[in-house]
């Protein structure tokens, strides 16, 4: 457990929120664990992703939900399969 506070890159990185036109930072935890369902499904709700932020690139999509305190506790990275 004691990776869950060390960064996967060692530093913050920024993706842009389109929407709003500003950046915003994030940092990726390793074996960050969603603790319920609902924590994953918050994700992928069409009616209510007014809060969610995406960033693409070659190599993964990060889907991240805003809360409370302009960041995000919980983060979905999805790996892209290149062939």
């Amino acid at each position: 457990m004691s990776d869950v506070n060390q960064s996967l890159n060692g530093n913050t990185n920024l993706i842009n929120d389109r929407e709003n036109n500003k950046r915003v930072s994030f940092k990726l935890y390793r074996k960050e664990k969603l603790k319920s369902k609902k924590d994953i499904i918050c994700f992928f709700k069409k009616n209510d992703n007014s809060s969610l932020l995406k960033y693409s690139n070659y190599f993964f999509t990060i889907l991240a939900l805003q809360n409370n305190r302009s960041y995000s506790r919980f983060v979905v990275t999805i790996k892209k399969n290149k062939n």
